[in-house]
């Protein structure tokens, strides 16, 4: 005889909510990116600046000819994939269609990927010179007050503090980093901090008090703005969008902080845009299979244009 048990019906979920996570790719639109092909590696060239000859002598005296020195730094290719299955009686008691939020989940881990490798690349061995078979180590030494010296800003006993910030600016500035785009408005450094780096950046009277006007140029016109913070974050400081990372490196119990500007790191994309495949996997029980896969890498193209700041953490 059926008990009451019987009159239950059990029913299943027909869709997932992912966990908080982070979605998206947030430091893609922060550097140079080069579409790829047909290749393992992919090259950003660069040119050393020129120099200008007084012309002296005689009339019609010789042409002085002079060249432009070049080098190269490289984006090696890295194959990255995920890979789900679902069996097929998952499928049936779960009622989920596996393209909903496994897929949504893949692509998110390879957003967080993305920064990852671009996370890497700032601090890490460049591929260099003609054929990318020379490297490129970054240069962990303080930098000097005239943009001399290497590309870390020492911890200090403290975090994030505005000296380091305004040490940054100054370094940038002595070495002739983006002091043209400043000059036309445009926004081409970045800095990456962690959720306790945005805290101590919390705590700036100067980013968070309408005290402090903060100037743009739009349209060839200088605009003020009151704004300081935009939905309980700082956007924007000194120069530089602020992004807030939880994959940043640390130095023992140190967290390093990174600063570049765009045509300083270099991301290469292999293929026009990420394969997403479904298929039934025969030799799974007709278990339904998902892939996806991109192929990218990251380099640090110029060494002045990046830093990274040692901020405690403890």
């Amino acid at each position: 005889m059926a008990g009451p048990d019987s009159a239950f019906v059990l029913q299943f979920e027909t869709s997932y909510d992912l966990k908080f996570q982070q979605l998206m790719a947030r430091l893609e639109n922060d550097v140079r990116v080069k579409p790829a092909s047909n290749s393992t590696m992919t090259a950003f060239g660069l040119m050393d600046p020129s120099d200008v000859q007084d012309i002296t002598g005689v009339r019609l005296g010789l042409t002085q000819w002079s060249q432009d020195l070049s080098s190269r730094r490289w984006a090696v290719k890295r194959d990255y994939a995920v890979n789900k299955a679902l069996d097929q009686s998952d499928d049936l008691a779960i009622i989920l269609d596996l393209q909903m939020g496994y897929m949504a989940n893949a692509i998110g881990g390879m957003n967080r990927k993305k920064d990852k490798v671009l996370i890497d690349a700032v601090t890490g061995i460049a591929q260099a010179g003609v054929n990318g078979t020379d490297t490129a180590t970054f240069d962990t030494a303080a930098p000097n007050a005239d943009g001399s010296g290497g590309n870390q800003i020492a911890v200090g006993t403290t975090g994030l503090t505005p000296d380091k910030m305004r040490e940054a600016r100054a370094v940038f500035d002595a070495r002739e980093v983006g002091l043209d785009g400043l000059e036309m408005g445009l926004q081409e450094f970045v800095w990456v901090t962690s959720p306790k780096g945005h805290r101590d950046m919390m705590e700036f009277t100067e980013a968070t008090t309408t005290d402090y006007l903060g100037v743009q140029i739009v349209s060839g016109e200088l605009r003020t703005s009151r704004m300081p913070l935009v939905h309980g974050r700082i956007p924007y400081y000194m120069g530089f969008r602020i992004k807030i990372s939880n994959q940043l490196n640390t130095t023992s119990s140190n967290r390093l902080n990174l600063a570049w500007h765009k045509d300083a790191m270099g991301f290469g994309r292999w293929g026009a845009e990420r394969k997403v495949r479904t298929a039934e996997l025969i030799e799974h029980n007709l278990a339904m299979g998902l892939v996806v896969q991109e192929h990218f890498g990251a380099v640090r193209i110029q060494d002045k244009g990046v830093l990274a700041i040692v901020c405690d953490e403890t």
